[in-house]
């Protein structure tokens, strides 16, 4: 079985590969682990403003209704202008990796999809 999974490896792209590995270590941190910023400036979550289930929850459905690149560029506008987002960008940006993953159904179709924040 090792062996089998070890010649599979081998045989994708280093883009594959990489996503794979992204994906693997977001399932291993769900739920994920998050770094708290002091206060926090409402937007998007209002009350929940340091909820990372709210901006979860917002982002997936940005990712279901526009698709990935919407959602990370919608990540960075975030980011930009709330210190909590700020403070936990990297998970939020595994959340949407998640969120294409389930709605593109596979790594290679997902990771056509993304950007960079």
């Amino acid at each position: 079985m090792v062996g089998r999974l070890k010649r599979l490896w081998a045989r994708m792209s280093l883009r594959v590969r990489l996503v794979a590995g992204l994906a693997l270590v977001a399932a291993v941190a769900l739920p994920p682990i998050l770094v708290f910023a002091v206060g926090g400036e409402g937007g998007i979550c209002g009350s929940e403003r340091d909820s990372f289930a709210c901006y979860d929850r917002y982002l997936g459905d940005v990712v279901r209704s526009e698709g990935g690149e919407a959602a990370m560029a919608e990540l960075a506008r975030l980011r930009d202008e709330s210190g909590y987002v700020l403070s936990n960008c990297h998970q939020l940006a595994h959340a949407v990796g998640h969120a294409a993953l389930t709605h593109y159904k596979t790594v290679d179709t997902a990771s056509k999809h993304g950007s960079y924040v």
